[in-house]
């Protein structure tokens, strides 16, 4: 069962690294800022899908995939034992992980607001992956402001050609801390923010 999770694991993090070396060139190409963003829903909520919905029943699993460390991303470690995460029960809010693209700029980031990214969440991301930070928690960081008091997004940078990284990230997020199935349908959205230039859209990946 570890060999499959592990297996499926590593196919799933190629898969996300291949949009996101895409995204790159796209930028390039049009020469403005673009995004790409990786949903569990469509655009008109259709979704989450069966298994994906049984999924979200199960405790979190502790050490699994990956790195194989124990304890990693443990629903108890910012909690009484046993506590179960509030996104379980809250079908309000789709789940997905966003990253910009700027053309200006020799790095992307990882954007995770908290309507998808809930705080205790986001706290062990920062504990067991390098580079995380709440922008509202760095007075220097150029953003807007009222979107940080509004979101309080999540991110982290990462420079052009640091695709792989970002996967492997996306990854441990996706099926290590919201649980996902590796085989979960996610969908793929990608535009260039100004001249509305779409490439995927609402486009099944699994």
């Amino acid at each position: 069962m570890q060999d499959e999770f592990t297996n499926d694991y590593r196919r799933r993090v190629h898969q996300f690294a291949g949009y996101l070396t895409l995204m790159e060139s796209r930028t390039r190409e049009v020469g403005g800022d673009c995004f790409i963003i990786f949903a569990e829903r469509r655009h008109d909520g259709r979704g989450p899908t069966a298994n994906l919905k049984a999924a979200k029943r199960q405790p979190v699993a502790v050490g699994v995939g990956g790195a194989n460390q124990p304890g990693l991303f443990d629903d108890g470690a910012d909690g009484p034992a046993g506590d179960e995460p509030a996104w379980r029960d809250d079908e309000r809010h789709g789940r997905y992980v966003q990253f910009a693209y700027w053309s200006k700029k020799p790095f992307f980031v990882m954007d995770l607001p908290d309507s998808t990214l809930h705080v205790p969440e986001g706290r062990r991301v920062i504990r067991d992956l390098a580079g995380f930070f709440y922008v509202g928690e760095r007075g220097d960081y150029p953003y807007y402001r009222h979107d940080v008091e509004e979101h309080n997004p999540l991110q982290k940078q990462y420079v052009f050609g640091d695709s792989a990284s970002a996967a492997e990230d996306m990854a441990a997020i996706f099926f290590k801390v919201w649980n996902f199935p590796p085989d979960a349908v996610v969908y793929v959205t990608a535009a260039s923010f100004f001249d509305k230039k779409r490439w995927e859209d609402d486009e099944p990946i699994s």
